[in-house]
């Protein structure tokens, strides 16, 4: 299939899957966002999908996942409060408001996440995603234990790197 027959076939959809995303999302913006991201993504993967195979039942998959996957992250990120993302559920303390603040730390977040060894640092990116530890053994193919526990030394690996961070630690002097 060409790229313009597969062009065609997407937005021939389009109003489809509109109702379906507002439907699902119950909120208007909302599911404009879901929408466009499910054409990028049927776009980015439009190598997937097989020639002759019902196109209105991909792209809801595809809209369908989508919108669980965002739900678990958001769900993942009230739970968790994550106004400074890692830090704040590695020190249990409460973020600062200080803008400045929140942008050096945020950085300084990233990079010690990025210094992680490869085996700590996806899980504990998978779990930042709203993974759960079942999923995240699933897809990495490993037991479960072993996800716990190298979610563990992560988090063990960035409080001891971020300790200089922790609200009654750091001196603005």
């Amino acid at each position: 299939m060409t790229a313009v027959e597969f062009s065609y076939q997407v937005q021939s959809q389009e109003g489809l899957l509109r109702g379906f995303a507002r439907r699902l999302t119950q909120d208007e913006e909302e599911s404009k966002d879901l929408l466009q991201e499910t054409i990028l993504k049927a776009f980015q993967y439009r190598d997937k999908f097989a020639p002759g195979s019902n196109m209105k039942a991909w792209l809801g998959t595809i809209m369908r996942n989508t919108f669980l996957n965002n739900k678990k992250r958001a769900k993942y990120q009230v739970k968790t409060g994550l106004d400074l993302g890692l830090l704040v559920s590695l020190s249990g303390n409460e973020p600062s408001r200080n803008m400045g603040l929140n942008n050096l730390l945020g950085e300084e977040i990233a990079c010690a996440m990025a210094s992680l060894p490869e085996s700590l640092r996806r899980p504990m990116d998978m779990m930042q995603a709203g993974y759960k530890y079942e999923e995240i053994a699933e897809d990495m193919g490993i037991p479960l234990g072993t996800v716990k526990g190298r979610i563990f030394q992560a988090r063990r690996i960035l409080r001891e790197k971020l300790a200089a961070y922790e609200t009654d630690r750091v001196d603005f002097h």
